[in-house]
């Protein structure tokens, strides 16, 4: 999805695949590469850049997560990444990149690769007038909710945004937005699309840290068959009330989205997004984010890429985020409190509540939930993480509740000044009013991991 019209700065929301068919796989693989390329191409001087590989074995006493007869299985897992950041007046960007291949030893499942990525780049061409913006997230989905979260029950997604932005300044307060893009939606399997975006919009700045604007935004996407659709047109119409200043950053959207795919009814609706981060100490902050709006996976994911600098305060990336062709109405509230790194132990608490409504399919659900993520430095570079999260889902166009569980407990020993390995136990449960898709998988697993910088650790991301 395009950006709406910003003062030439970018606010992406926070923050981070089985067999296909060859189309998908080939044009999964080159928006992935592209990243690749981007971040090992030296814009600039002062570029960072890491990379790391990585070894993990796992046991699973529950690998397909049944309610009875379990069945046990050794996974063994080759990752490996590149990561590259850089925030310059000619370039921004973040970019991490992992590749991820899983061999099943007893064959619970067929191997596997897994790509993952999570990439910005803006290119001030001109500064302050003409840029060139680049944004991909490469990750699996869920596909059915209604089922565990087996390698079976996902699909890899490829999420790409790319194109230019002018910026025409009237004066010290008034300038005008324009810009296009261009967009794809990949899957394994049916539902890949492509998309072809315009956007403008008036900015006028009230004080140095406030701005007002005015926005529309166009998007006509094609849907490659078999699909719900054909051809979909969707036109936002909204107002932006921006505040950026110190300890407080917020962003208020207010405005309509009308949507006409092709076959189908026309679809409005409210777009609403809220967004808040305040600095609540030197070393902690609190985020809040409301919205209610229409979505899509594709633009639901393009909205989870991680901004260059990695703080941001849109998007809502604890709620359930489904791989569906299907539009849908998304209400959601997250707050968050983090404390920020620097001592020996960080944490997040997060809470999160909304609500799906389909257009089509009869799978409406709603949910809420809780994360939290506590890390220790407690000798060195040793570092003790223990994680945990919730999830209560409600089905309306049919009775099932399902309960989510998962607990991670690892400590990592520094080997080297760039080795380390891990100790995790996991436990992952769920609890449902259809008994068949209830279990209780416990996991212990070992990483040997070799990391050549400081940007990101190597961890398994399935």
């Amino acid at each position: 999805m395009p950006r709406p019209a910003s003062e030439g700065a970018i606010k992406p929301s926070q923050t981070a695949l089985p067999d296909c068919n060859i189309g998908s796989r080939r044009r999964l693989c080159c928006a992935v590469v592209f990243l690749g390329v981007v971040s090992a191409t030296p814009f600039v001087q002062a570029a960072e850049y890491d990379y790391g590989i990585g070894f993990s074995l796992a046991h699973d006493d529950n690998i397909t997560r049944v309610p009875n007869d379990p069945r046990s299985e050794w996974t063994r897992t080759l990752m490996g990444r590149i990561g590259f950041q850089e925030n310059s007046v000619d370039l921004q960007a973040r970019i991490a990149v992992q590749v991820e291949h899983r061999n099943f030893v007893n064959n619970a499942y067929p191997d596997d690769t897994a790509v993952y990525a999570n990439g910005l780049v803006l290119w001030n061409i001109v500064p302050r007038e003409f840029t060139w913006i680049l944004e991909n997230v490469a990750r699996k989905l869920r596909v059915s909710l209604t089922t565990p979260d087996t390698p079976a029950n996902n699909a890899q997604t490829n999420s790409l945004n790319t194109g230019p932005e002018y910026t025409l300044r009237f004066n010290s307060t008034d300038s005008f937005v324009v810009g296009a893009g261009y967009g794809r939606f990949d899957i394994a399997g049916p539902g890949d699309s492509q998309r072809y975006s315009a956007y403008g919009g008036w900015l006028h700045r009230l004080s140095t840290p406030t701005t007002f604007s005015l926005n529309i935004q166009g998007r006509h996407t094609d849907f490659d068959q078999p699909s719900l659709f054909t051809t979909s047109n969707r036109v936002d119409l909204f107002a932006r009330y921006d505040v950026s200043s110190t300890p407080t950053i917020a962003t208020l959207d207010l405005g309509v989205t009308s949507i006409n795919p092709n076959p189908g009814d026309g679809v409005q609706g409210p777009l609403i997004r809220f967004s808040v981060q305040r600095q609540a100490t030197s070393d902690s902050v609190v985020r809040l984010y409301l919205s209610d709006q229409i979505l899509d996976t594709y633009t639901d994911l393009i909205q989870s890429v991680t901004g260059p600098t990695g703080s941001t305060v849109q998007g809502s990336v604890a709620f359930t985020n489904p791989a569906t062709p299907d539009l849908y109405h998304s209400q959601r509230a997250d707050v968050t409190y983090e404390v920020t790194p620097g001592g020996r132990i960080w944490y997040t608490l997060q809470g999160y509540a909304g609500r799906i409504d389909y257009e089509h399919l009869i799978q409406d659900y709603n949910e809420r939930g809780l994360k939290f993520t506590w890390t220790w430095f407690f000798a060195g570079s040793t570092r003790f993480r223990a994680y945990a999260d919730t999830v209560r889902r409600t089905f309306t166009n049919f009775y099932e509740v399902d309960t989510e569980r998962n607990t991670l407990l690892d400590l990592t020993y520094l080997l080297s000044n760039n080795t380390n390995v891990t100790l995790e136990y996991g436990r992952f449960s769920r609890d449902s009013t259809n008994a068949s898709t209830s279990f209780v998988d416990n996991r212990v697993l070992v990483l040997l991991s070799y990391t050549s910088g400081t940007i990101g650790l190597v961890q398994s991301r399935q």
